[in-house]
């Protein structure tokens, strides 16, 4: 009996001693730079425990795909396989050049067991383009991933603005909009600066550089649409930019567009109001005189004690109107699209009073504050009580002779 458990014994030591010189090796890589160019090279770190002499080390590049779900790539396959090289060493840094651009996985295993497919392996392949004038704006923003309290940047995809409406033209003196369509595609909110404006060199033409400025939370993966408006200044004139600007992060994306600014559109209306009275009838003629560029759509309004009346004109350059009424005092307006910009009041300007005594006339100003023709001034009470004077110093002298 102890024979039998001495070779049992004796096999097992065996058994753990060859299990020991011929264990399964395990690899362990590490991605070293997350970002570079096609045609740059990846700096993959590898350790490798229980090498024994030597091994091959086979290097896999896997192309991924970014959805709603997260990070998506394929199962190691043999076609993903970019580099094999014969290693005596536990560790090493191996240079690869990666043959697809965006987002890869870098994987590596061993000829004779060992696996290693870390799936925070990350870099972006970047493909280098020369710019070109769009309307779409696309650039790479970045998303962070902890990863055992260390703090890798891995890409995400593209920032997406696209303008839906450009202003059809520009013209001084007026407001111009846009509508701008903005998307997150990225699975963690931003906030996003939206703004517009119009330039020529360092002159903004627009009042400000950011006067119109919108700020927007965008959750993950959803779009909004923005509108923008823009007054022109007065004072714009010959080529100018007009840029609309998103800030995320501190990052501008800009699209931009150049325009020849129309002139400015407006009227520059001046008025002269001439009249007479006659014994029966005012006669009233008006003159309207615009200098502007466009026509001037006036309204003429009078107002007597007891009605009002309205007259519509378009006035492009010189226009002349007579009127006649029966009226010794009125109100008279002028509108420019509802607001006023001459008003008067038209009356008999004086009354002549003879003097009895003095055998001259009076000149009584009219100071009125109705439409009555009853007239209540200081001057009338004074020739009452100089009139009564008069007369009675006549009669006294009259009356001693």
């Amino acid at each position: 009996m102890s024979e039998l458990r001495g070779k049992t014994i004796f096999c097992f030591l065996i058994f753990s001693f060859l299990s020991c010189t011929y264990a399964t090796e395990t690899i362990e890589s590490r991605v070293i730079n997350h970002e570079i160019f096609l045609g740059d090279s990846i700096l993959l770190e590898w350790v490798v425990e229980g090498l024994n002499d030597s091994d091959v080390l086979r290097i896999y590049e896997l192309p991924c795909i970014i959805n709603d779900s997260g990070i998506k790539c394929p199962y190691i396959k043999s076609r993903y396989r970019i580099k094999e090289l014969n290693i005596t060493e536990l560790t090493g840094i191996e240079s690869i050049k990666p043959t697809h651009t965006g987002i890869v996985r870098v994987c590596a295993d061993l000829l004779h067991g060992g696996k290693d497919c870390d799936k925070n392996n990350y870099a972006l392949i970047k493909e280098i383009k020369t710019e070109t004038k769009t309307e779409v704006i696309t650039e790479i923003k970045e998303i962070e991933k902890i990863i055992e309290k260390t703090k890798y940047v891995v890409p995400e995809p593209s920032f997406l603005i696209q303008i839906i409406k450009w202003p059809e033209f520009v013209r001084a003196g007026e407001n111009i909009t846009m509508l701008i369509n903005i998307t997150n595609p990225c699975n963690f909110s931003q906030k996003v600066e939206v703004y517009s404006y119009l330039f020529n060199s360092s002159h903004c033409y627009t009042g400000g550089w950011t006067k119109n400025k919108k700020q927007i939370l965008l959750a993950p993966f959803t779009s909004a649409l923005v509108n923008l408006t823009n007054n022109v200044n007065n004072s714009a004139n010959g080529r100018a930019t007009l840029r609309i600007r998103a800030k995320v992060n501190g990052t501008n994306y800009d699209s931009s567009r150049n325009y020849t600014i129309l002139k400015r559109l407006y009227s520059n209306l001046s008025i002269v109001e001439k009249h007479n009275f006659t014994k029966k009838f005012t006669n009233l003629t008006i003159i309207f005189n615009n200098t502007g560029n466009i026509p001037s759509n006036i309204t003429v309004a009078f107002l007597f004690e007891n009605k009002t009346l309205f007259y519509n004109y378009s006035v492009s350059n010189y226009l002349i109107k007579n009127y006649f009424f029966n009226s010794s005092e009125f109100v008279l307006n002028v509108l420019e699209e509802d607001k006023l910009i001459y008003s008067k009041f038209i009356a008999k300007p004086k009354v002549l009073l003879k003097n009895k005594i003095t055998g001259g006339f009076l000149i009584i100003k009219q100071k009125t504050s109705s439409f009555s023709n009853v007239l209540i001034t200081k001057q009338n009470v004074l020739y009452v009580f100089t009139s009564l004077f008069s007369l009675g110093g006549l009669y006294f002298l009259t009356k001693k002779y």
